[in-house]
């Protein structure tokens, strides 16, 4: 049996599959000038050693095998991610227009790994006090309005006895209206500001008596009459007609 040769081709490129450095991604058998060859095409990642995948002298179909060279062919292969960066910048205007000729148009980014340019990102920008968090905001708008709210309490004469809160009944429902329903929700409501800015917040205040109406028949099981569903129907529709209309606009 004539001693004949195996040619052995690799082509690196990036991979994640282990599996790819054990089988060959191509195979062909030829015989040139009466020599057969037959020659494995292998794709692996990078720095892997490509002697490792010398095989021993091994016979397939009549002929016999063994290794003769290794062809390596480096490919290069382009990986993308997606970054973002925060920018925050004190101006002493909230005017859009005046900010945007404050902030650069593009920033070079290499972090070793990656490179390339970040593009700024115009709808993104939000505006806030200096110096105050959503948290602060919230808390000097309760503290005046409980100083506001106190001559109202002599005026109308209320009881201020806290027997009634011996109740555990009347002490959740204190705890809510204080905690669920008044800090968390004004907090809430200056986060969302903060995030996607006061115009499409307030979009949002108008499904206040859609949420309302769901939620008492959810819990309180209150009956939903016609004249209920209507109500949400013509609130879901105007929405979405401004809604439409200002993305055409836009």
């Amino acid at each position: 049996m004539k001693r004949l040769f195996l040619s052995l081709l690799v082509a690196l490129a990036l991979s994640v599959s282990a599996f790819a450095m054990e089988v060959p991604t191509d195979t062909v058998v030829q015989n040139l000038n009466g020599s057969q060859q037959l020659i494995k095409t292998y794709t692996l990642p990078p720095g892997t050693d490509p002697q490792q995948l010398i095989e021993e002298p091994f016979e397939q179909e009549g002929y016999r095998y063994t290794f003769a060279e290794i062809v390596k062919e480096e490919n290069q292969v382009s990986d993308r991610k997606h970054h973002t960066e925060t920018v925050t910048l004190e101006t002493g205007t909230k005017d859009l227009g005046t900010i945007l000729t404050q902030l650069a148009a593009t920033l070079d980014y290499d972090d070793g790994t990656y490179s390339g340019v970040l593009t700024l990102d115009h709808t993104a920008i939000r505006t806030e006090a200096s110096g105050y968090t959503s948290l602060q905001v919230t808390r000097k708008v309760f503290f005046w309005g409980l100083l506001f709210s106190l001559p109202f309490i002599w005026l109308n004469r209320l009881d201020l006895s806290l027997d009634r809160f011996a109740k555990p009944e009347m002490l959740f429902c204190i705890l809510y209206l204080g905690l669920g329903a008044s800090a968390l929700c004004f907090a809430a409501w200056n986060k969302a500001v903060v995030l996607i800015g006061s115009v499409a917040t307030n979009v949002y205040i108008y499904l206040m008596p859609v949420i309302t109406l769901v939620a008492s028949a959810l819990i309180l099981r209150e009956p939903v009459t016609l004249f209920s569903v209507g109500a949400i129907g013509l609130i879901v529709l105007g929405l979405w007609l401004s809604q439409r209309k200002n993305g055409a606009q836009a």
